[in-house]
């Protein structure tokens, strides 16, 4: 890395210790999981997000609402974009109605484009996702990039 590269990269590693560290704790719960993933503290992270994700599910959205008493990820049903497309509402968390969000798209290069929002711990989660996935491809936070 050069080094202007190599000083921007600590500056937004910076500016985001100065903002609360979001993006860099997520970043280092992404990496321990990833590099990590039979060991058992890394296990428990993600079955503990998976368990705050399903009890979320249930109680604050209409489509998940009734498998409330669920006993494992089994109990759900598979899903696929044209569901939530056909039931878009009952997708929608109640908890979230009043709060901001970002709206996200996928182009549809693949398929028919869609569309859903993510609240700001969701965009950050993204971003850092997107950090560490990019790194373990070679990139790194701020260095030019060029697509062909």
């Amino acid at each position: 890395m050069k080094p202007l590269e190599l000083i921007s990269n600590k500056a937004v590693w910076n500016v985001d210790a100065l903002k609360g560290s979001s993006n860099r704790n997520n970043y280092d719960e992404i990496k321990y999981i990833e590099e990590n993933h039979t060991d058992q503290i890394s296990i428990n992270l993600k079955n503990k997000n998976l368990q705050n994700l399903l009890k979320h599910a249930v109680k604050s959205t209409g489509f998940y609402e009734p498998y409330k008493s669920y006993n494992s990820i089994e109990d759900f049903p598979v899903i696929n974009k044209i569901v939530i497309r056909d039931n878009y509402e009952d997708f929608l968390s109640k908890e979230f109605i009043n709060f901001p969000k970002f709206k996200v798209s996928t182009s549809g290069s693949t398929g028919t484009p869609f569309t859903a929002f993510q609240n700001k711990n969701k965009r950050i989660r993204n971003l850092s996702d997107t950090i560490y996935f990019s790194e373990k491809a070679g990139f790194k936070i701020l260095i030019n990039l060029t697509y062909f």
